[in-house]
């Protein structure tokens, strides 16, 4: 389980990157905001089902 959860955390570091793009505060405000959102929505599609063969 926790394999799973470190794949899904490496997945969105690697889409967001390992800084904010912005400089101003409040623009990085928003940015936060807009990664959070993103996140929680990858976060609905669920979980991949992985299975064990042999």
């Amino acid at each position: 389980m926790r394999s799973l959860i470190e794949a899904q955390i490496s997945r969105i570091k690697r889409w967001i990157g390992a800084t904010l793009l912005t400089r101003k505060i409040a623009s990085q405000e928003n940015e936060g905001m807009v990664i959070a959102n993103v996140i929680n929505l990858w976060n609905t599609f669920g979980r991949p089902v992985c299975a064990k063969n042999a």
